[in-house]
C-alpha cells in the first residue's frame, strides 16, 4: 500500500492547519498538489483516521484546538502507535498479516519465548541501566515484555537502574503499569 498513517495523519494536519488560519480545508499542498485530488483509495485512508480522530476526541470541531491535539498526537509515540493499529484493523481488515499491523507486538511475542526456553535450561538475569533515557514507548514495551514473565513463575531476576519511579510518565490512575502488572510480592 503506497499511502501510509503518516501520510494520513500529515494531510489531516495539513487541513486543520488551514482551517486554523481561516482557508479553505483543500487549498494546494506544497508539492502543488490539491490533497481533494488523492486517489480515491488514499481519500478512504484520510477519511477512516479522520473519523478515528473524531471517535477518539482528537478532533472536536475548533480548527484552532484541533491543531494543538495534533501536534501533540504527532509527538506522543505510544498514542500513535495505538492509533495506527485501529486504522490498520480498519481500512486493511483481512487483507494484511497482523506482523504488519502490530510488529512489535510480534517482536516482544518472540522474544517472550525465547526467554522462556532459555529459563527451561537456566535461570537468567538481566540488568538494564537505562541511563534515564528510556522512552515512554520503550518503558511500555519492555513492560509489555517482563511483566508476564515475571508474575508467571520464569526463573527470571529483572535489575532496572533507573532514577526515576516506575510509571514516572502515566498520569494518575492509568490503567497497565508497572506496579499494577507486576505483583508487590514479585518486587523489591
Amino acid at each position: 500500500m503506497e499511502f501510509s498513517y503518516d501520510n494520513a495523519l500529515r494531510a489531516i494536519s495539513y487541513e486543520f492547519d488551514q482551517l486554523a488560519l481561516g482557508k479553505r480545508a483543500f487549498q494546494p499542498a506544497g508539492n502543488g498538489d490539491f490533497l481533494i485530488d488523492q486517489p480515491y483509495e488514499q481519500l478512504l485512508q484520510i477519511h477512516a483516521l479522520r473519523k478515528l480522530l473524531m471517535q477518539q476526541q482528537i478532533i472536536q470541531g475548533d480548527p484552532t484546538s484541533d491543531v494543538k491535539r495534533l501536534k501533540q498526537l504527532v509527538i506522543n509515540q505510544v498514542k500513535q502507535n495505538e492509533l495506527f493499529e485501529v486504522w490498520a484493523e480498519d481500512i486493511m481488515a483481512d487483507h494484511v498479516d497482523n506482523s504488519i499491523i502490530r510488529p512489535a507486538q510480534l517482536s516482544t511475542d518472540i522474544l517472550k519465548k525465547i526467554i522462556r526456553h532459555v529459563c527451561e535450561t537456566r535461570p537468567i538475569f538481566l540488568v538494564f541501566d537505562t541511563c534515564e533515557l528510556l522512552s515512554e514507548e520503550l518503558d511500555r514495551w519492555l513492560r509489555v515484555l517482563l511483566s508476564d514473565l515475571i508474575t508467571t513463575g520464569v526463573p527470571l531476576l529483572v535489575l532496572v537502574g533507573s532514577r526515576l519511579k516506575p510509571d514516572s510518565h502515566l498520569d494518575y490512575g492509568i490503567a497497565n503499569t508497572w506496579l499494577q502488572q507486576v505483583e508487590s510480592e514479585k518486587r523489591t
